[in-house]
């Protein structure tokens, strides 16, 4: 098994948001015709916005995370759960341009894959 790079955990979290917009278009109740959008879009899927803020053993019992493809609540809420035995590292990671709205828990499973945790933004 390979070691997971900080430059691994940026593209997981842009191919990560790129299959799943609707997450931040919730939170930030967005629509399709909202003139600010494109710009968000383009922010939010660039990996030079994303800058690392920890990398840390889980503290935890449970942790929450995203499922690639299912649809969130009205509060962007994560759908899923992960147990502390399952996780080897937890990074926090901030889009820069969002004076901390947008950030987020990267999970690193002891499997090897990565997972979007809990939303730890403002």
């Amino acid at each position: 098994m390979s070691k997971i790079s900080t430059d691994d955990c940026k593209k997981f979290l842009i191919n990560f948001h790129a299959n799943n917009l609707h997450i931040e278009k919730t939170r930030f109740e967005l629509t399709d015709e909202s003139p600010e959008l494109d710009l968000f879009v383009k922010e939010l899927l660039s990996e030079k916005n994303w800058k690392r803020l920890f990398k840390r053993k889980p503290e935890y019992d449970e942790t929450s995370i995203y499922i690639s493809g299912v649809p969130v609540n009205i509060y962007a809420e994560p759908q899923s759960k992960v147990k502390l035995e399952d996780i080897k590292f937890v990074r926090g990671f901030e889009m820069i341009k969002s004076d901390g709205q947008i950030a987020y828990l990267v999970l690193e499973m002891k499997d090897g894959t990565l997972h979007l945790g809990d939303y730890i933004g403002d």
